[in-house]
């Protein structure tokens, strides 16, 4: 594994967002003032949300070169009026260019966390999309179909997860990084891995699922898809935990609950036994939580 450095890119100031819409535009500082001061009011001086936020002017047509001039043109006013500075509105408008397979396989992703393996998602795509969209075909073209309601776990286990999960890793890859070609997604720094490319891009993504109980039952049938596929894997144990106890309100059975205040504690063992104090601290929390009068 190559050795990685981390660059921390502070917020730029009006004079480098002055300079940077001046080189990208090839004009004088004077004749670019007007937008380089909106882009600046616009994005509080985030180098990440400066290139969002530029790339919508471009994409919305408030920015446009004109050919007879040989300049960049936009109307103040109009950009002023036709745009939000609320981040999150600039980084909706991103994912909302992507295609509905991606924007659907970000939405399970997000579920794994800010970074994820893509081994775990192929997984939970392959179980849970017809879940979440309805939809028999898996996102992405050449993606096989998913089993029907009526199919028994049996066949799914022995069947589909042989067949379906090789085949699909191509697809699945082409997906992300068409994701990662828009600066959605980054790749991380473990071989096998993505991350989102900012906490607000990964926030955007992770509010589009369904809220409430349905989001505590995905939460828990992926913990335990987890737990089942990779039962000798630690981390895969803590990332588990984390999934069902994300999702522990709607563990109604007392049995079911007990289950999992035993999962935190030896996953809290675990975690100590790594010096991985903090995380034995969440899933000590965790298990008491689940704690009713039933369980006392």
């Amino acid at each position: 594994m190559l050795p990685c450095t981390d660059l921390p890119v502070p917020r730029l100031g009006l004079k480098d967002i002055k300079y940077i819409v001046s080189t990208l535009t090839e004009m004088d500082l004077t004749e670019t003032r007007s937008l380089s001061d909106i882009v600046f009011a616009k994005t509080r001086g985030n180098a990440q949300f400066v290139k969002l936020f530029l790339e919508s002017l471009f994409m919305e047509k408030l920015l446009n070169y004109s050919p007879e001039i040989q300049k960049w043109r936009w109307d103040v006013e109009k950009v002023q009026a036709e745009t939000n500075d609320a981040s999150n509105m600039l980084i909706a408008a991103k994912i909302d260019r992507l295609s509905v397979d991606v924007q659907e396989v970000l939405k399970l992703a997000s579920c794994l966390g800010f970074v994820f393996e893509v081994e775990h998602l192929r997984l939970i795509v392959i179980a849970e999309y017809e879940n979440l969209t309805g939809k028999r075909n898996l996102p992405g073209e050449g993606g096989p179909a998913v089993r029907s309601p009526s199919e028994k776990d049996d066949y799914w286990k022995k069947h589909l997860a042989e067949e379906a999960e090789p085949v699909y890793l191509k697809v699945l890859l082409k997906l992300l990084h068409k994701a990662k070609k828009s600066g959605i997604l980054a790749v991380g720094r473990r071989t096998g891995t993505f991350s989102f490319s900012h906490d607000r891009v990964f926030e955007a993504v992770y509010a589009s699922l369904p809220t409430g109980f349905e989001r505590q039952q995905l939460h828990v049938r992926i913990g335990r898809l987890l737990l089942d596929s990779f039962p000798n894997r630690d981390l895969v144990t803590f990332l588990a935990a984390d999934q069902l106890n994300q999702g522990a309100a709607g563990v109604i059975s007392p049995v079911d609950r007990l289950n999992l205040v035993r999962l935190n504690l030896s996953t809290a063992r675990l975690a100590i036994s790594k010096s991985a104090f903090d995380r034995a601290q969440d899933f000590i929390a965790g298990g008491m939580q689940l704690f009713t009068d039933e369980l006392w």
